[in-house]
């Protein structure tokens, strides 16, 4: 008796396993939810509902990239001069001679200045394109530059000190001296860099505001590499 229930149970046991590897092994999921195409597809008759975690590989932060593969939201953009993807910030496509003045003016001054960005801005420069009266003519250029807000007469004495320093020349072409606002160049080889002081509250379109003309300023520098024009 025993000896038929031990090949019954057997027998059973062999069916089982046999119907275990049909479905779950050789059937595939059939019962489950697939992965297809960023979605997840019912296969069969899954008894779960359909997961709630992403499908299919996950996106990386900055992964968007333009024509020339640079990670777009990551800060890249295409430079074709060198013809490589970079951070316009930390190296400059161009005008590096601007970038590295600038780099150099925040490394030494101990002053809160905002990060280097692009800019245009427009200087007078006497050419053979002048006029015969020698009279020189505005050209607008592109260049890199810096800010700082609510700077003391100390800090704006500073800067100057610093061009000083570094033996640049104040363009003669480039300087105006207002109430309110004031720029002036400097020049050194192929770099020219313009400071621009206005004071702080001063808005040129509300006349009936009138600042006090000794405030702290808002100082903007602007460099360029004129050898690019």
């Amino acid at each position: 008796m025993k000896k038929k229930f031990y090949i019954l149970l057997a027998s059973l046991l062999s069916v089982f396993a046999v119907v275990f590897v049909l479905r779950f092994v050789i059937g595939g999921d059939e019962d489950t939810w697939i992965c297809e195409d960023g979605s997840w597809i019912k296969h069969g008759q899954p008894v779960s509902s359909p997961p709630t975690t992403g499908c299919g590989p996950e996106k990386l932060i900055g992964g968007d990239k333009d024509e020339h593969d640079c990670l777009i939201a990551a800060g890249y953009t295409w430079c074709q001069k060198k013809e490589k993807c970079l951070k316009e910030w930390e190296e400059p496509c161009t005008q590096e001679k601007a970038f590295e003045i600038l780099s150099q003016l925040k490394k030494e001054l101990d002053i809160s200045f905002s990060g280097i960005g692009n800019t245009t801005f427009k200087l007078f420069f006497l050419s053979e394109e002048s006029k015969g009266d020698g009279s020189p003519l505005e050209k607008e250029i592109s260049g890199k530059t810096i800010s700082l807000e609510n700077a003391t007469s100390i800090k704006s004495k500073e800067i100057e000190n610093y061009f000083e320093k570094e033996k640049f020349l104040i363009d003669q072409y480039n300087v105006a001296d207002g109430t309110f606002i004031s720029k002036v160049a400097y020049k050194k080889e192929n770099i020219t860099c313009l400071i621009t002081k206005t004071t702080v509250d001063y808005d040129p379109k509300n006349t009936s505001n009138t600042p006090d003309p000794l405030a702290n300023v808002n100082i903007k520098i602007e460099c360029a590499d004129i050898f690019e024009i």
